[in-house]
């Protein structure tokens, strides 16, 4: 199975700067040592992954280290690919982390995130003043999590050379630090002296404590900032009382897939088995599980297909369902949430945009297929194709026992790859589909 990623690069409109992020677009979720795995094998600052939910996309963050309940540049990045590669007609996208639902909209070039804002507590740190190496002004704490360590100028905050083995004493995940901006409102550094990347280049949740701050003691409510870490980062925010909005910009570095390794790839293997007597009775049943899913009223038509709908067929053991529909817009609102409750994974990314497809017990989130749902318009050809050529070998013995051998023989040559073999079966399919329309030109 390929999983789409992207590498972004947030809080900056040019490459090789901002804070970079990896998103991976989820069919569902996997297993949290898998995710774990995945981000740690990518190796940048945080890895978001996104499990749409109709037109919501649930979120979690993971960094090489540990899993994060909230993450601003994670969350930046998601949001520029959802706004620019998977919804480009959106201007607001709900995210839904394991906390609170985040909303996040767009202006022009501009991503803005809606997040919550929070207040600190004067507190004394002599580790803090020892790790940085340099007497602060004043220093802050938000419930034990993160320092607010405050410096009168801009410099001393860029001239910073933090010693972690001290810092990594601290009870605090994070220390950020800040002084009045030059050019800008103010300026930030964040430091996490127990993660691998131990200064993060651009970081959105340190915000929700820098805004309320900044906003106070300078009297205003925008406000434009600068992280200063070596790659840097833009920031234009706003406070409102209990909520603080960050906005700022991304650019794409590099989208590919990841494969999901040889373990996988056996687990989904081709398979011919003897044909089996129980497959109309379990499309039976199958279908009257879609029945009670989707409202009747959405649907024209279902039937089973494909060869395990052909009594005597030796075939893959997977039960294909076609459901006919009225719109395909309609379904992919209703169908996916749907379906999602029986089992199914929806294939996002199908370049056949006149299909639907579906499936059950897909490695890695189950151990083999079981069922296929195709889900098409009446008027479409897959509709008529796949029940003309079922019928055609339910009534030509002779020609369903030529493709059997056929499917043998090309599951052997072709057992980890299922495009490969779809395509060899082409031609003899298309000649059948010739035949059973045009019977006068045998």
């Amino acid at each position: 199975m390929k999983i789409p990623i992207y590498h972004v690069d947030a809080f900056t409109d040019n490459l090789f700067c901002g804070n970079p992020a990896a998103v991976c677009i989820l069919p569902t979720w996997f297993p949290d040592n898998k995710l774990h795995a995945i981000a740690k094998e990518n190796n940048l600052p945080v890895t978001a992954f996104l499990v749409r939910d109709s037109n919501t996309f649930n979120i979690r963050w993971i960094t090489p280290d540990y899993e994060l309940d909230i993450c601003g540049h994670g969350s930046l990045s998601a949001a520029y690919i959802i706004f620019n590669y998977l919804e480009p007609a959106w201007q607001k996208v709900d995210l839904q982390s394991r906390t609170e639902l985040l909303q996040v909209f767009r202006t022009d070039d501009l991503i803005t995130l809606n997040f919550p804002a929070k207040n600190v507590e004067n507190i004394s740190l002599p580790l803090v003043e020892q790790g940085l190496g340099l007497v602060p002004k004043e220093i802050y704490q938000h419930k034990n999590e993160r320092c607010l360590v405050i410096y009168d100028t801009e410099e001393e905050v860029r001239q910073l050379k933090p010693n972690m083995q001290i810092l990594k004493k601290l009870k605090h995940r994070g220390v950020i630090v800040t002084a009045p901006g030059q050019n800008v409102d103010f300026v930030s550094r964040t430091f996490y002296p127990q993660k691998t990347i131990s200064e993060d280049p651009a970081t959105g949740a340190s915000h929700c404590l820098l805004v309320p701050y900044w906003a106070k003691r300078l009297s205003k409510t925008d406000l434009h900032a600068l992280q200063v870490s070596e790659r840097g980062g833009e920031m234009f925010c706003r406070y409102q009382g209990d909520r603080v909005l960050i906005s700022g910009k991304a650019v794409l570095y590099m989208q590919g897939y990841l494969a999901m390794g040889q373990d996988t790839q056996v687990k989904d293997s081709i398979e011919i088995v003897p044909y089996n007597a129980s497959w109309p009775s379990e499309a039976a049943i199958e279908i009257e599980k879609l029945k009670n899913v989707i409202p009747s009223n959405c649907i024209v038509d279902i039937q089973h297909v494909g060869s395990t709908a052909v009594q005597g067929l030796s075939a893959k053991p997977i039960i294909d369902i076609q459901i006919s529909a009225k719109s395909l817009d309609e379904m992919k609102i209703i169908a996916i949430p749907a379906l999602q409750k029986l089992g199914y994974e929806y294939w996002y990314d199908n370049p056949d945009t006149e299909r639907m497809f579906f499936a059950k017990g897909l490695p890695p989130f189950g151990e083999k297929r079981t069922h296929h749902v195709h889900i098409v318009e009446p008027t479409s050809k897959h509709w008529v194709e796949k029940i003309i050529f079922r019928d055609y070998l339910i009534s030509h013995p002779e020609v369903a026992k030529e493709y059997e051998q056929l499917k043998i023989k090309l599951a052997g040559q072709h057992t980890f790859d299922r495009e490969k073999y779809t395509n060899a079966k082409g031609e003899f399919v298309n000649k059948i589909l010739k035949l059973a329309m045009h019977p006068e030109k045998k």
